[in-house]
């Protein structure tokens, strides 16, 4: 990475949706902001897609995986997830996140 956020485009994994305003902080820094929030369930609804629609400079996206070859970087807001933090690390991917350092906050 050379640096140039502006050139970037970084995939926010936002886990319970608490964190959309990070989003909105960061987005105006990089070409293109991604934006996913997990909302399949057993009984999914309408309601999990909303989080990060209509906000300025991000783009909502409904599949993490899908949106991940488009990413120069992903940003995990919150802990948990460190498998697949860690995951995307040893494949190279630079990420932010606390990846199996947020074992530590929640044990």
């Amino acid at each position: 990475m050379n640096g140039d956020l502006g050139k970037l485009t970084a995939l926010v994994w936002d886990q319970g949706a608490d964190y959309c305003h990070v989003a909105e902080a960061i987005a105006p820094e990089f070409r293109r902001l991604l934006y996913y929030v997990p909302w399949e369930s057993s009984f999914s609804t309408a309601q999990g897609l909303m989080p990060g629609i209509g906000l300025e400079g991000i783009e909502r996206v409904s599949d993490f995986f899908e949106h991940l070859d488009d990413a120069d970087l992903c940003i995990f807001t919150d802990v948990g997830n460190y498998h697949l933090t860690e995951y995307l690390r040893r494949q190279g991917m630079p990420v932010f996140g606390s990846g199996v350092g947020g074992k530590y906050e929640t044990d």
